[in-house]
């Protein structure tokens, strides 16, 4: 939600127009008209995107969670994978809104990538707990 509320936090300053509530598709594709022109619209367009993109891994990371705990695993794994989950999740956001560089792009890849390794790192730990009590 904070890129989102970033985004409509730059609308209407400059050569964006104010944010259109009663249609926001429209806004944003008067705004990815104004991209090429209007540096702000470019870092509209980002932040919206980022905040598509939170929500294109939450269901992800509520499996993972909740897979970690059926299995059982120590609470301070769980609290390990939840916590490099959101940290990554946070660089990453950052890293999207503000970079427009190839550098940054980069970086922003390995943020995202650290935190899809954390939730697939929660489901082996799992499976390997649920290993450990059905042989046993």
């Amino acid at each position: 939600m904070a890129p989102h509320l970033y985004a409509r936090s730059l609308a209407g300053k400059g050569a964006l127009p104010p944010f259109d509530n009663t249609n926001p598709r429209a806004f944003r594709d008067q705004v990815v008209s104004l991209a090429s022109s209007v540096p702000a619209a470019g870092r509209f367009l980002r932040a919206e995107a980022a905040n598509e993109n939170q929500f294109q891994t939450l269901g992800l990371f509520a499996a993972g969670v909740v897979a970690a705990n059926v299995a059982g695993l120590p609470r301070g794994h769980l609290h390990n994978f939840v916590l490099t989950y959101l940290a990554s999740r946070a660089v990453y956001t950052v890293l999207y809104v503000t970079g427009d560089t190839p550098f940054l792009a980069n970086l922003r890849t390995a943020a995202y990538m650290t935190g899809v390794g954390s939730i697939f790192t929660a489901f082996v730990t799992a499976g390997i707990q649920f290993n450990k009590v059905l042989l046993l």
